[in-house]
């Protein structure tokens, strides 16, 4: 079942509109619709519309779910997809400012600075740890809030 794709974005890396392509010419391999894909990988056929069209790069664990989903060699996949996540979002990120990842999610970039003075939600915990003279233990989460108080 070939599919007509919409055109990749421009302004994708080179890597990864070689992964993107992969990807797309592996569903049409294989014959299956978007939703036939999001079953077999137990990933929504959004996430999939995403990454074949070049919107986000798929993810490790996605990868590995369509290479044990079809028929395809799941090692020179995996080299494109190294490729792709390595190489200009190194250069871009230092450019474009926070990027939302595993280690930054989208409530923390939000957060970041706004031309305030003001000091992120989770800096002062840091320092009264450091005011306290006990070591700083882990940042909590980026999607955990403390509930506001009730008077």
């Amino acid at each position: 079942m070939g599919s007509a794709w919409k055109q990749l974005p421009e302004e994708l890396s080179e890597p990864a509109r070689r992964l993107a392509q992969e990807l797309r010419a592996i569903k049409d391999a294989a014959g299956l619709s978007l939703s036939e894909l999001a079953a077999r990988t137990h990933y929504s056929r959004a996430s999939w519309e995403r990454w074949l069209n070049g919107k986000r790069i798929v993810t490790e664990q996605a990868l590995d779910a369509l290479v044990g989903a079809v028929d395809c060699d799941g090692a020179a996949l995996r080299a494109l997809w190294r490729q792709a996540v390595a190489g200009p979002e190194a250069v871009a990120g230092a450019e474009a400012g926070p990027a939302v990842t595993a280690e930054a999610p989208a409530e923390a970039v939000a957060d970041g600075p706004s031309g305030s003075e003001e000091p992120t939600t989770e800096k002062p915990a840091a320092d009264e740890a450091l005011v306290t003279g006990q070591e700083p233990g882990p940042a909590p989460a980026g999607w955990w809030r403390r509930p506001a108080a009730l008077v």
